[in-house]
């Protein structure tokens, strides 16, 4: 399974992407809990400020909106992006928005590299030096 990121500027221009190979077996809503909580990471060591994140994981992007942690698989993912915002001591925006054609080239063309080469970890950005220790 393919994980792909693409972070832009302000001007809506790529800034950074990133892509990995999972090797796990999840329901979709889980792989994009997952990506969002990688885009923060990925978000965070690009330095940028201030963000928002924008998906179309509507599903994903509600449960994180609600503020609550469901009791199910997603619920750890879920669980870890709340631990990010507390750290970072800030809100982010959340918004749902609906797939652009025109990205859709970029974005399939970094999951294609994260599915066929198993292992991958991809960024063409800042180098990674995250996520902090994070106690409750």
């Amino acid at each position: 399974m393919g994980v792909g990121i693409i972070i832009r500027d302000g001007l809506g221009d790529v800034f950074t992407s990133s892509a990995q190979h999972l090797e796990m077996r999840v329901s979709p809503a889980v792989v994009e809990a997952v990506t969002i909580y990688k885009g923060l990471i990925l978000a965070w060591d690009s330095r940028l400020r201030p963000w928002t994140v924008e998906s179309d994981a509507e599903v994903v992007v509600n449960l994180i909106a609600a503020g609550s942690i469901p009791l199910s698989d997603i619920g750890i993912i879920i669980s870890d992006i709340f631990l990010l915002l507390r750290f970072w001591m800030q809100e982010v925006p959340l918004s749902v928005v609906p797939a652009v054609p025109g990205d859709r080239p970029v974005a399939i063309g970094v999951v294609s590299e994260a599915m066929s080469s198993p292992g991958l970890q991809y960024s063409d950005g800042a180098p990674h030096v995250w996520p902090p220790s994070i106690s409750q």
